[in-house]
């Protein structure tokens, strides 16, 4: 199997690990797969020994909070995409810190509807609390906005 093959498999698998790859090939469409599936860096074969002891030490130093970081922008993003329409018009007003009531008055809808797509927006994203969900959020947009998960 070679290392595209292999990238692709650990993506399918929701796998991310740190990546480092050595490639005989430059060719700007390896690269830019390899970066789409999360590639820390990209070196050509041989690589220069500095270049890679460079390399592998970011890999040790950074790898394991960008995984997680990786994974919990993976999780945000198969959770939005699971939101119905109503509940994605929902989820913007509690990351706001509304209550159910205030975004019953925001959107004109009940505020027993409302109260329920809240509910069903928390649950989805498996929390209990619109505090936890918004601190799920905040770890994640420390280093990017939100709004990239679309």
């Amino acid at each position: 199997m070679g290392g595209l093959e292999l990238l692709s498999h650990l993506a399918d698998a929701e796998q991310t690990l740190p990546t480092l790859v050595l490639s005989g090939s430059d060719a700007v469409a390896n690269v830019v797969t390899c970066m789409k599936h999360g590639v820390v860096n990209f070196l050509p074969k041989p690589p220069q020994f500095g270049a890679l002891t460079k390399m592998a030490a970011t890999l040790v130093s950074q790898g394991p909070p960008a995984a997680r970081e990786r994974r919990i922008s993976q999780h945000l993003r198969a959770c939005r995409q699971k939101l119905t329409q109503r509940e994605a018009e929902v989820l913007p007003l509690v990351l706001e810190g509304l209550t159910p009531a205030q975004v019953a008055h925001s959107l004109g809808i009940r505020p027993r509807t409302a109260h329920i797509h809240c509910a069903n927006v928390l649950k989805t994203f498996g929390v209990e609390t619109s505090s936890e969900l918004i601190r799920l959020i905040l770890i994640r947009s420390s280093r990017q906005e939100y709004t990239d998960l679309d």
